[in-house]
Order: structure tokens, then C-alpha cells, then sequence
């Protein structure tokens, strides 16, 4: 949805309203957690959201919405969804790999449809298992033709 709203009221109204209608918001960097924890409340999911810090010239920081505590780290129980969508808006916006982005973003959606657990190792196995089919035709006819 390309939708430009002028105050951070009206953007969180939004959000509420259905929050899986917004690809990209984009605010001061003031504004940034508390529209990220916004949107992770209405996604109904951390793991749904991720954001970054863009800078005009030079290189941007990519996060996920959250991270899992550290009592959870090295157990493979952490849930991987948050860090491939940062990966999809490092590709499109970091790296303007469009099509790579929308492709990885299909495969992840795919693997949430099908209610794939959401342990490290097996969501991660069924998203690079459905990356070849969640690529279309014309993301290789962007990828050819730049």
C-alpha cells in the first residue's frame, strides 16, 4: 500500500486497522520504536516486523523487530521470521535487489501459510526449500534485464 500519512496518529490508526496492509512506513527516527512495537501489537507478532535506519548517502542498519532473550540463544528455539523480513528489506532497500526481496518474501509467507514450526532450523529449511517456486518469471526478467 502507498500511502502517505502526514502524522504518526494517523499511521498508528492504520496499523490498527490492518496492519498487513503496510510494506514499508517510513518516519524521523525518533519515531521509529514506538511505531515498530505498534506494529508488532497489531501484526499480533515481533517476529512479523522489521526496520532499519536509512541514511541518505552511505549504508543503512538492518534489524529485526526483536530478538529472542539470550537464554534462548544456541538452542535453535528462536524464531527466524523477524531477521529473514530484515533480510528482504536489505535486499530491496539496502542493496535494490527488488525481485530478490519480493521472492524471499513469497517463501516466507509461503512457510507461515503452511503452519511450518517456527524453530530455527525448520522454519529456516522450509523457506530455502520454497525459495526456487516463490520466484516468478519476471523476477528473473528484472534480475536479466537491470
Amino acid at each position: 500500500m502507498n500511502v502517505a500519512l502526514p502524522t504518526l496518529g494517523e499511521a498508528l490508526v492504520g496499523l490498527k486497522e490492518d496492519a498487513g496492509a503496510f510494506d514499508v512506513l517510513v518516519s524521523e527516527s525518533h519515531l521509529l520504536t514506538p511505531l515498530v512495537d505498534a506494529a508488532a501489537h497489531f501484526a499480533e507478532s515481533k517476529a512479523a516486523v522489521a526496520h532499519a535506519w536509512m541514511s541518505d548517502e552511505g549504508p543503512g542498519v538492518f534489524l529485526p523487530g526483536s530478538s529472542e532473550p539470550d537464554e534462548h540463544a544456541g538452542f535453535g528455539v528462536a524464531d527466524p521470521t523477524a531477521m529473514l523480513f530484515t533480510t528482504s528489506l536489505l535486499l530491496a532497500e539496502g542493496l535494490r535487489r527488488r525481485s530478490a526481496s519480493r521472492t524471499l518474501e513469497r517463501a516466507v509467507g509461503e512457510a507461515i501459510g503452511a503452519s511450518t514450526p517456527r524453530e530455527t532450523r525448520e522454519f529456516t529449511d522450509a523457506v530455502l526449500q520454497l525459495l526456487p517456486q516463490a520466484r516468478t518469471d519476471v523476477d528473473h526478467f528484472d534480475e536479466v534485464w537491470r
